[in-house]
């Protein structure tokens, strides 16, 4: 309410959705605003999670305890969690759409269902995840590697907020952060998960298809990775070459990530994602699930790398060899 001339009380009211009204109170005009507390509310939101888009109140106003004219109607997106947050709790608003906007939990583990959801398309690849207002965030988006890479959910969404051409664009640990931030605005605990090889190669993930090795007088690792090197130095896919064509390996267009098919980096150290539950492991960068690291290498993962020399590594392909590991 904003009484542009009068000084003094005023008393306001509101009749809000379903049972949620604001009863008669009287507030004083401060500066031309006259505020009404948020607790005086009669009614209960429903327990579960929720988004009203919009939450609409039509507002009275007047003098001497009781308000009798309309004052206008505030329209506003309201979201409903399964927890009470601290007063100092202060969440980007993607996060918090991504916990309330889809569905109606009642208990966390359909909350956990609903917020998954929209990173997946039924467990099997990416739904192309937005921030609440439209902005596609993109897993190593092309044409962008290591550089400029979202780290956390702080820098991919202030990056998705930006006009650079990298805008949107992060590696895995700021999705695994995103999913874990938007899992605790309804009280959900999950694990931040590293995956790595038991004997310290690199990895490469699917989909490649195979040359004619170079290194044929190697007993398993006999085809090359020829990699490229970055602005920052650090070997890499990007620029990517003519066919995609690095060495004896071709890299195909067939495993997307959110928004990006393929994502520009596929050749890691570590990889990143979510633990919720047991056995149940959430890869929000693909949008697809694991149930252990055996499963994980078998949807994953293409082959194995040692460093050779240069931007030149050597690989052998990853079916069957169980050298993956989750930590935790």
């Amino acid at each position: 309410m904003e009484p542009s001339t009068y000084t003094g009380n005023i008393t306001l009211s509101g009749d809000g959705p379903n049972d949620l009204d604001f009863t008669n109170i009287t507030v004083a005009v401060s500066n031309g605003l006259a505020v009404y507390p948020s607790t005086q509310s009669t009614g209960t939101l429903t327990n579960t999670v929720d988004f009203w888009n919009p939450m609409q109140i039509n507002w009275k106003c007047g003098i001497g305890g009781i308000a009798t004219a309309g004052a206008g109607q505030t329209s506003n997106k309201v979201y409903v969690c399964l927890v009470n947050h601290s007063a100092g709790f202060a969440p980007y608003q993607t996060v918090v759409h991504l916990a309330c906007s889809h569905g109606h939990a009642t208990n966390q583990s359909q909350a956990f269902t609903n917020t998954w959801e929209l990173f997946t398309t039924g467990g099997s690849g990416p739904a192309n995840i937005t921030t609440w207002d439209g902005r596609a965030l993109y897993y190593y988006r092309d044409g962008f590697g290591w550089n400029n890479s979202a780290l956390d959910t702080t820098q991919l969404l202030q990056s998705a907020n930006s006009t650079n051409a990298w805008a949107g664009h992060g590696q895995c640990g700021s999705f695994a952060s995103l999913l874990i931030d938007a899992l605790t605005i309804n009280g959900i605990s999950a694990d931040w998960v590293t995956a790595q090889t038991i004997n310290g190669d690199y990895f490469i993930v699917k989909d490649w298809t195979f040359a004619a090795p170079n290194y044929t007088n190697e007993p398993d690792y006999k085809w090359q990775l020829a990699v490229v090197t970055e602005v920052d130095g650090q070997d890499g896919m990007v620029p990517a070459p003519a066919g995609r064509v690095y060495g004896n390996l071709t890299k195909q267009a067939t495993l997307a990530g959110q928004n990006t098919a393929p994502p520009s980096e596929e050749w890691f150290g570590c990889h990143f994602f979510v633990r919720y539950g047991v056995n149940h492991y959430y890869d929000p960068s693909y949008g697809v699930t694991y149930t252990n690291a055996v499963d994980f290498e078998a949807k994953a993962i293409e082959g194995y790398a040692k460093k050779q020399s240069g931007q030149n590594y050597k690989v052998r392909p990853a079916s069957g060899l169980n050298n993956m590991t989750l930590v935790p």
